[in-house]
């Protein structure tokens, strides 16, 4: 049966309806139609009603969780900056006292250094300017002997162990390759000192320039072109020792205090000097 004979159907039994009782139950129908849509439509409404009621009250349990974790987060956050300020505050204190205390341990450094250098015995001024070939008769000379005075083996051990027992300290605040320089130094005086004391006794003196471990010391600190120099100088030779250490001391102090000094290039030349200056073991 298609569509339209149903419709067709439906419209003639209304009709016969309407024709045997009248057009009460058409009226009747017409309010049970609207009292069923309007039912519909409350409780449609009333679901719609609940279910936005329960979206606003997850949205805002939504929002109070957010809340939450947002203040927690904030709180946390700032626990970490305080945590964080506290370190750097405490980090910059105590590296404000490791330069403090390295800016007075170079001081003390530089202070023997010049202590070292202006306490070179009397001797070392003739050494400056006699040559070579003047060296043998001049150390032996009865009239200069006066100016070598209380020259001797004890005398230099107890400037020797004085001089490095009182500046020992500082050693670890400095760094290896300055605390080199430093000793290096310090070991040409004596070994100078020592070898003008012993060559006095012998009838053939050797020259304090061609003795093989003054020069041994001095190449581990100075370049090629430095050591060049040195030997090829018939006068001064001590004074230029001087002011090359001198040099090369405040050069690296700066390093040190800049932070351009590295720690490793440090270690390694260090080591390179001591393996100099230690004595080897003979075959």
């Amino acid at each position: 049966m298609t569509p339209a004979e149903i419709s067709a159907i439906s419209e003639e039994i209304w009709d016969k309806l309407i024709a045997t009782f009248g057009g009460y139950p058409v009226i009747l129908l017409a309010l049970f139609g609207w009292i069923g849509r309007r039912s519909l439509q409350s409780a449609a409404d009333r679901q719609k009603k609940d279910l936005q009621k329960e979206i606003n009250e997850h949205d805002l349990s939504l929002r109070h969780e957010y809340d939450k974790q947002i203040t927690e987060l904030k709180a946390a956050q700032k626990n970490e900056e305080n945590m964080r300020l506290m370190i750097s505050r405490s980090y910059s204190n105590v590296h404000d006292k490791v330069i403090e205390n390295r800016i007075k341990c170079l001081e003390e450094l530089w202070k023997n250094f010049c202590e070292l250098r202006g306490s070179t015995p009397f001797y070392f001024k003739y050494l400056d300017i006699i040559k070579k070939d003047e060296y043998p008769v001049w150390i032996k000379q009865e009239e200069y002997q006066k100016i070598f005075g209380s020259l001797s083996i004890e005398n230099i051990k107890d400037v020797a162990n004085k001089q490095t027992s009182e500046i020992e300290r500082v050693r670890p605040f400095v760094g290896e390759y300055l605390w080199s320089i430093f000793y290096v130094y310090y070991m040409f005086l004596v070994r100078v000192s020592t070898h003008v004391f012993v060559n006095r006794a012998k009838e053939m003196p050797e020259y304090w320039k061609d003795d093989e471990v003054i020069n041994r010391w001095l190449a581990s600190v100075l370049c090629k072109e430095e050591m060049e120099s040195f030997s090829s100088m018939q006068y001064r030779a001590i004074n230029y020792i001087e002011r090359a250490f001198e040099s090369k001391f405040l050069l690296h102090c700066n390093k040190v205090l800049s932070g351009e000094a590295s720690i490793i290039e440090g270690i390694e030349q260090a080591e390179k000097i001591f393996k100099n200056v230690t004595p080897q073991p003979e075959n």
